[in-house]
């Protein structure tokens, strides 16, 4: 299991109220994320090498050769997108204190947090993915509308990603939200 770090357990400490208690704290695994976006990587090989191709099997044309670079580029991005979600798990973290879950992200170097929290009326409509390895998600669904169209749909954001025990999580979700519900 990833822990968060002891700065993002200090920052919580100065976020949660007097009467709230943690219940629980994790953060994404970064190795698993990193697995998680190898579709990215593969792509990124095959889309370098077809660019590379173009590039170097040009003889006359300026703009297919900025335009085959510029592919290039693209490519090397995706072959990026596996350390990308390296570090970009280990600036994550997860809790659930006794009154809502939270999200919180570092989000840059100098030690500038994103907190999201969502309270128990937004943890009722919880999508769990687990996969074979024991990791998972849970993804915290909204309902939300368009005003274009005035059609409701789901809509998936923010969750805990790659994580370990999903079903243990999910449950520590539940009882929050049943409480809430308890409560009105």
């Amino acid at each position: 299991m990833s822990d968060p770090s002891y700065k993002f357990e200090q920052y919580l400490n100065r976020e949660i109220q007097a009467d709230e208690k943690l219940i629980w704290s994790s953060g994404p695994d970064p190795i698993q994320m990193a697995k998680n976006s190898r579709f990215f990587f593969y792509v990124g090989i095959l889309w370098t090498f077809v660019s590379i191709l173009a590039a170097y099997d040009n003889d006359h044309s300026r703009i297919i050769f900025v335009i085959a670079v510029l592919f290039i580029m693209i490519g090397f991005g995706m072959l990026y997108a596996p350390i990308g979600a390296y570090f970009s798990a280990k600036k994550q973290a997860y809790f659930i204190t006794s009154k809502r879950a939270i999200v919180m992200s570092l989000v840059s170097s100098i030690e500038e947090y994103s907190i999201d929290s969502f309270g128990p009326a937004k943890l009722r409509d919880l999508t769990r993915k687990d996969l074979a390895n024991g990791f998972g998600d849970i993804i915290f669904n909204f309902i939300i509308s368009n005003p274009n169209t005035s059609q409701w749909h789901k809509s998936p954001g923010n969750g805990f990603y790659g994580i370990q025990n999903t079903a243990d999580v999910e449950k520590l979700l539940n009882e929050l939200s049943e409480k809430e519900i308890a409560e009105e």
